[in-house]
Protein backbone atom coordinates (compact mmCIF):
# COMPACT_ATOMS: atom_id res chain seq x y z
CA UNK A 1 0.00 0.00 0.00
CA UNK A 2 1.54 3.45 -0.94
CA UNK A 3 0.02 6.66 -1.09
CA UNK A 4 -1.12 9.21 1.59
CA UNK A 5 -4.39 6.88 2.30
CA UNK A 6 -1.95 3.92 3.07
CA UNK A 7 -1.78 4.15 6.35
CA UNK A 8 -6.49 4.46 7.11
CA UNK A 9 -6.53 1.94 4.54
CA UNK A 10 -3.69 -0.63 6.69
CA UNK A 11 -5.81 0.47 9.65
CA UNK A 12 -9.28 -0.97 7.92
CA UNK A 13 -7.22 -3.70 6.60
CA UNK A 14 -6.04 -5.21 9.85
CA UNK A 15 -9.66 -4.95 11.15
CA UNK A 16 -11.13 -6.45 8.21
CA UNK A 17 -8.59 -9.62 8.94
CA UNK A 18 -8.93 -9.84 12.24
CA UNK A 19 -13.12 -10.17 11.43
CA UNK A 20 -11.85 -12.94 9.04
CA UNK A 21 -9.69 -14.49 11.52
CA UNK A 22 -12.62 -14.73 13.65
CA UNK A 23 -14.87 -16.39 11.33
CA UNK A 24 -12.01 -19.35 10.26
CA UNK A 25 -11.05 -18.02 6.95
CA UNK A 26 -7.45 -18.06 7.97
CA UNK A 27 -5.58 -17.85 4.93
CA UNK A 28 -7.84 -14.68 3.57
CA UNK A 29 -7.22 -13.53 6.63
CA UNK A 30 -3.27 -14.25 6.20
CA UNK A 31 -3.41 -12.23 3.69
CA UNK A 32 -4.73 -9.08 4.95
CA UNK A 33 -2.99 -8.95 7.66
CA UNK A 34 0.37 -9.73 6.46
CA UNK A 35 -0.41 -6.92 4.10
CA UNK A 36 -1.60 -3.99 7.32
CA UNK A 37 1.51 -5.35 9.05
CA UNK A 38 3.95 -4.30 6.43
CA UNK A 39 2.31 -1.23 5.86
CA UNK A 40 1.96 -0.34 9.20
CA UNK A 41 5.64 -1.49 10.07
CA UNK A 42 6.63 1.26 6.87
CA UNK A 43 4.05 4.09 9.14
CA UNK A 44 6.00 4.05 12.81
CA UNK A 45 4.18 6.88 13.78
CA UNK A 46 0.48 5.37 13.64
CA UNK A 47 1.87 3.74 17.10
CA UNK A 48 3.01 0.88 18.46
CA UNK A 49 -0.42 -0.77 19.48
CA UNK A 50 -2.18 -1.22 15.76
CA UNK A 51 1.47 -2.57 14.85
CA UNK A 52 1.36 -4.91 17.90
CA UNK A 53 -2.13 -5.79 16.63
CA UNK A 54 -1.10 -6.80 13.10
CA UNK A 55 1.89 -8.79 14.32
CA UNK A 56 -0.52 -10.65 16.54
CA UNK A 57 -3.03 -11.53 13.74
CA UNK A 58 -0.37 -12.92 11.63
CA UNK A 59 0.66 -15.12 14.03
CA UNK A 60 -2.89 -16.43 15.00
CA UNK A 61 -3.60 -17.18 11.09
CA UNK A 62 -0.51 -18.90 10.98
CA UNK A 63 -0.55 -21.11 14.22
CA UNK A 64 -4.09 -22.05 12.68
CA UNK A 65 -2.86 -22.94 9.64
CA UNK A 66 -0.17 -25.47 11.46
CA UNK A 67 2.60 -22.97 10.30
CA UNK A 68 4.24 -23.25 14.20
CA UNK A 69 7.64 -22.17 13.80
CA UNK A 70 6.24 -19.06 11.84
CA UNK A 71 3.46 -18.48 14.57
CA UNK A 72 5.77 -18.80 17.59
CA UNK A 73 8.20 -15.73 17.09
CA UNK A 74 4.86 -13.14 15.91
CA UNK A 75 3.11 -14.06 18.78
CA UNK A 76 5.65 -13.87 21.31
CA UNK A 77 6.59 -10.06 19.93
CA UNK A 78 3.21 -9.09 19.76
CA UNK A 79 2.23 -10.26 23.42
CA UNK A 80 5.50 -8.18 24.95
CA UNK A 81 4.32 -5.24 22.27
CA UNK A 82 0.84 -5.35 23.35
CA UNK A 83 1.42 -5.78 27.20
CA UNK A 84 3.71 -2.38 27.15
CA UNK A 85 1.02 -0.69 25.24
CA UNK A 86 -2.16 -1.22 27.06
CA UNK A 87 -3.39 -2.41 30.71
CA UNK A 88 -3.31 -6.04 31.70
CA UNK A 89 -7.01 -6.36 31.08
CA UNK A 90 -7.55 -5.05 27.50
CA UNK A 91 -8.77 -7.60 24.96
CA UNK A 92 -5.98 -7.81 22.76
CA UNK A 93 -3.70 -8.89 25.90
CA UNK A 94 -5.77 -11.05 26.64
CA UNK A 95 -6.03 -12.86 23.18
CA UNK A 96 -2.11 -12.47 23.07
CA UNK A 97 -2.11 -14.99 26.11
CA UNK A 98 -4.83 -17.09 24.52
CA UNK A 99 -2.45 -17.83 21.66
CA UNK A 100 0.71 -18.10 23.73
CA UNK A 101 -1.04 -20.76 26.01
CA UNK A 102 -2.77 -22.76 22.57
CA UNK A 103 0.85 -22.39 21.00
CA UNK A 104 2.35 -24.26 24.62
CA UNK A 105 -0.33 -26.76 24.13
CA UNK A 106 0.72 -27.70 20.65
Amino acid sequence: MQGAAAPDIALSTKGLGWLLLDRGQFARADSLLTTALATLEANPHLGAAPLAEARLGVGACRLRQGRRAEAESLLVAAARELEAAYDPGHEMVRRSRELLRELSRK
